[in-house]
């Protein structure tokens, strides 16, 4: 042994021998309830570090009060147990229950934006590192001046400055109260147990194993609670608490965080319930408003390692007039089957909720890592990781990161489920993102659906893995949304063995045209993409494999256009398939992409380079490489009845310019296309031919035996690279 070794053994024995045992105030298995509780009062009243180490089950009859600076250390083998009929919290904190002061304002200014001056106006002066915790009026107080806040300058004890957690917005207003908060609480080790069979007989902020309410610094270690009738630990008004180790069984929550809290960690939770092992909560809503105990912003708030063997793992609530940023979910794994008073199966392993009865729920950033997911898929047409809206009222997002999200290969399904479903009743998330996660998909079912009306600024799908367990499996994404898509950026996914399905499905259509870009994804299915809607498609090195389908497929009704970029592509299969009046054009160069010309669907683009499968295309009469180019526009057209039919416009396409018209008149048909002609050409009027050959020519002009008006589209011409005079 050292001697730096043996030097911290002797200051722990020196520690440990000037405890406050418990057992000498009179603590003891055989010890009545209410010996028991006034022995463990006393201890605590002591503060310092108090003990509970003789193994046994001490039975309480009230709650015990723990305050500033103290450390309980509960033993091996030792539970506290409730007695029957006592319906409260087996132990809390002093805070909890200290009188409020109304302050008489609070003094900040923008120029140093996270401090401001409370001033209390009588009730309790503070020294400086003492936390206050403030409380404002919701919808009316700025959200940034209620939370626990450290005393920063108590030169004026009646009036110190506090650091705040974020800048407000505007100067405070309405009533506004503050209180002391604890400070350096530890709770170490110990079973509380709660007992509900026995106390089954009140609802509100009683019927939980411990209350950590107006904390700062605190800590609390691998501790169990048991049989609580709702919270195994109620936390709220906290700051930087530290929560490493929680045991939970019982029918509700393992634990319940409140706001305000800011900086605080919760790791290694391990909860069987039927309900939530950890709750993330603003407020509660005025349905649960009996359990209300604290309630503001949460900032910096850390999940780690939460495992769970019933019920749902990690649910982040979203409440009225409060915000949540920078929450970060690390570590899920668990069987989620039943929850409270819903049919079983049907709740998700972690799940966002928008409880807010205002339009829009604000959140900051959320992150949901290293989730794995070993239950069956039974959440008919949900998810099992679930952001979600409680009626119609919207969420805002700055960013959700999902990340090494894995699901089990033998998980059983129902079909119509989803990996991770977000639906945020009209929300934005300027930024989403999933990656590196592997998706096991049972038949049917789906790894990721964007449903509803949300809207999304960036949408990024990187190095993920799908595989179908089953013929009939499919999708990396389906989107669903009806708002609208800036950018949909994939690359680097491999999906293995999707039969029936495909990588991305666009089946709703948007708001707009989103940029999809996909890159360097290996696919095996029978579509790469399919949409519903318009898109702006890049696809560059790409393998595809399978296509039995068709790589892109433009499906339902209307006059949908994929405008594609495509090169250094694996084609396999079918390039492409197009429904009813939909279309294709080309951006650049799509070389590696093959397809008749003439084709259906098959738009001219001017300056695209793409290759044409069609040997005995028109004048053109050879497959290979070819470039579109000329104008592509629309102009107001009347027609004049002659032979041949004189077209006016505002000013002439060229001569050979291929033209469609969106009205067919004696002698025209809409939508075919038709070429200028030399025969009468002039700046603002022309005549149009059947061929582009005759065209150049001035011969087989189209006769007009009627008049009208109607636009006329210029389209440009296809020109084989190989021979230019080749054109079609």
């Amino acid at each position: 042994m050292s001697i730096d070794q043996a030097a911290r053994g002797l200051a722990i024995k020196s520690f440990l021998g000037q405890s406050n045992r418990c057992e000498a105030y009179g603590a003891s298995p055989s010890a009545t309830a209410a010996v028991n509780v006034a022995a463990l009062q006393s201890a605590f009243n002591a503060t310092g570090f108090v003990t509970l180490t003789n193994p046994g089950t001490y039975s309480f009859n009230a709650p015990t009060v723990i305050s500033s600076n103290t450390t309980f250390q509960v033993g091996m083998g030792v539970t506290l147990l409730q007695a029957p009929g006592t319906n409260n919290n087996l132990l809390q904190n002093a805070a909890y229950t200290r009188p409020w002061t109304t302050i008489t304002s609070i003094s900040w200014s923008n120029t140093i934006p996270l401090e401001a001056t409370i001033n209390i106006g009588g009730g309790f002066t503070v020294v400086k590192d003492q936390y206050i915790w403030v409380q404002g009026t919701p919808g009316t107080t700025d959200p940034a001046y209620t939370g626990v806040f450290r005393v920063i300058d108590a030169t004026t004890p009646g009036a110190p400055i506090v650091m705040l957690n974020n800048i407000p917005a505007a100067a405070a207003s309405g009533t506004i109260t503050a209180k002391l908060a604890d400070v350096n609480i530890s709770l170490i080790g110990g079973t509380y147990n709660y007992d509900y069979a026995n106390n089954p007989g009140v609802a509100g902020p009683r019927c939980h194993g411990i209350m950590l309410i107006g904390t700062a610094n605190s800590n609390v270690t691998n501790v169990t609670t048991l049989n609580t009738k709702k919270f195994g630990i109620c936390t709220g008004a906290t700051a930087n608490l530290n929560l490493n180790g929680l045991d939970h069984s019982g029918p509700s929550d393992g634990i319940k965080c409140y706001g305000p809290c800011a900086n605080s960690v919760f790791s290694n939770l391990s909860v069987d319930n039927a309900d939530d092992g950890i709750s993330i909560h603003p407020q509660e809503p005025a349905a649960f408003s009996a359990y209300d105990v604290s309630h503001g912003n949460i900032i910096n708030v850390r999940v780690n390692n939460t495992k769970v063997y019933n019920g749902s793992g990690v649910k982040i609530y979203g409440s009225d007039y409060w915000y949540m940023d920078n929450i970060i979910v690390d570590g899920v794994m668990g069987h989620s089957t039943t929850g409270v008073g819903v049919a079983a199966n049907t709740i998700p392993l972690v799940c966002f909720s928008n409880y807010s009865a205002l339009a829009i729920c604000t959140m900051g950033s959320v992150i949901i890592r290293n989730v794995e997911l070993r239950s069956n898929w039974y959440r008919t047409t949900l998810g099992q990781i679930e952001f979600n809206t409680a009626g119609s009222y919207a969420t805002n997002f700055k960013s959700i990161l999902f990340e090494h999200i894995i699901t089990d290969p033998n998980a059983g399904e129902v079909s119509a489920s989803r990996g991770i479903l977000i639906n945020l009743g009209g929300g934005t998330v300027p930024k989403l993102t999933v990656r590196n996660s592997v998706f096991y998909n049972p038949a049917s079912c789906i790894s990721i659906q964007l449903a509803g009306s949300d809207n999304y600024g960036g949408i990024t799908f990187n190095d993920n893995y799908v595989e179908s367990l089953h013929s009939g499996d499919g999708e990396l994404c389906r989107f669903d949304t009806t708002g609208t898509i800036g950018t949909v950026n994939g690359s680097n996914n491999v999906i293995a063995g999707l039969t029936d399905y495909n990588f991305l499905n666009f089946d709703s259509i948007l708001g707009n045209t989103p940029t999809v870009i996909l890159r360097g994804n290996n696919v095996t299915a029978n579509y790469f993409v399919v949409t519903k809607t318009n898109l702006n498609l890049v696809m560059i090195g790409n393998r595809l494999v399978g296509m039995a389908g068709s790589a892109i497929s433009i499906t339902g009704a209307g006059s949908k256009k994929v405008t594609l970029s495509s090169s250094g592509n694996t084609w396999a299969g079918t390039y492409y398939g197009i429904a009813a009046t939909n279309s294709i054009a080309f951006a650049g160069n799509c070389a590696d992409f093959k397809c008749d010309l003439s084709a259906t669907g098959i738009a001219r683009s001017d300056g695209a380079i793409v290759y044409n499968t069609n040997a005995a295309l028109g004048t053109l009469a050879s497959k290979g490489l070819v470039l579109g180019h000329g104008p592509s526009n629309a102009q107001a057209a009347t027609v004049t009845s002659a032979a041949p039919g004189v077209f006016t416009v505002a000013a002439s396409s060229p001569i050979g310019t291929a033209v469609t018209l969106d009205a067919s008149v004696d002698g025209f048909t809409a939508a075919t296309q038709y070429f200028v002609s030399a025969t009468g050409w002039a700046a603002t009027t022309f005549s149009l031919a059947d061929t582009y050959a005759h065209a150049l020519a001035g011969t087989n002009n189209i006769t007009s035996s009627g008049t009208t008006g109607m636009n006329v589209t210029a389209q440009p011409l296809w020109y084989l690279m190989a021979n230019p005079a080749l054109v079609y």
